[in-house]
């Protein structure tokens, strides 16, 4: 039986950052902000306990007393991201960054949900800033460099050879960056290994994801992704291995949708002569 289309898994881009919040603020006549410093507070704690439904109602309260806080309208931006709602996140970050223009975390987490919505020149402009801002954070680089690589996919398509060459260069100049800010970085490693194999360079691709997983032996996503790479590469004991290895981890991850994918593919796999 040939296979003849498996399908890559993409790990998400980036960390989101968002701060840890205020200390509790004492209510005091001379505070008349209390009430909105507790209700951030509040926010906060939801977060921290992954309410983010409650954490959203806290610094919409928050927000609503004091519409000039732009970590209020971050933290919010950012629950609203984890819940998938993108384009809300995408408006939050944008507040945040009006009232707070130097926020780099701000211009750092825009750029993801741009990515998340297709908007990759967007998500790269946010990330050039956020570079410019805070030039340390490897996910910056990680995340610029996703854009870039969704780029490269996109004109390879469409037969711009040129400029898909272009954007894939530019992808992993960026994720060699990361690499550079910290090396042997297990996500930085495994979106590089993608970006190879986008581009038929399955021994790099290789190479990549058997690091990231020397940095992360729990990476479900690389394990998978090299058992296709394997396959690729006429190495079936390999690949068989790989996409056992990944389907058990996905089911311990609680990721029962890839689970159920790496299992069918496990099972061509074992068919094949």
């Amino acid at each position: 039986m040939k296979i003849s289309s498996l399908p890559w898994v993409l790990l998400g881009s980036a960390l989101l950052f968002w701060p840890q919040g205020m200390p509790t603020v004492a209510e005091t006549p001379d505070a008349p902000e209390v009430s909105a410093i507790q209700r951030y507070n509040a926010g906060v704690e939801a977060l921290t306990q992954g309410d983010f439904q409650g954490a959203i109602a806290e610094f919409s309260a928050a927000i609503d007393l004091d519409a000039t806080d732009p970590e209020a309208f971050y933290n919010r931006g950012y629950s609203y991201h984890v819940l998938g709602d993108y384009q809300t996140a995408f408006e939050d970050y944008s507040q945040a960054i009006q009232l707070k223009p130097e926020f780099a975390d701000a211009y750092g987490n825009r750029c993801y949900a741009a990515y998340l919505l297709s908007n990759y020149q967007q998500a790269i402009a946010d990330c050039d800033q956020a570079i410019i801002l805070n030039s340390t954070n490897p996910d910056f680089f990680i995340n610029r460099g996703n854009a870039y690589d969704d780029l490269a996919l996109q004109a390879k398509s469409a037969n711009q050879l040129q400029q898909a060459n272009g954007h894939h260069a530019r992808a992993i100049a960026d994720y060699n960056a990361a690499l550079t800010l910290r090396p042997n970085y297990p996500k930085a490693l495994y979106n590089r290994a993608l970006a190879h194999n986008r581009f038929e360079n399955h021994s790099a691709a290789l190479q990549d994801y058997t690091a990231s997983l020397a940095g992360n032996p729990e990476f479900a996503e690389a394990y998978y992704n090299r058992a296709i790479t394997h396959y690729r590469l006429g190495n079936l004991d390999q690949a068989i291995a790989d996409m056992e290895r990944a389907a058990i981890l996905f089911g311990q991850q609680g990721h029962t949708t890839y689970q159920t994918q790496a299992e069918q593919i496990l099972e061509q796999l074992q068919a094949q002569p």
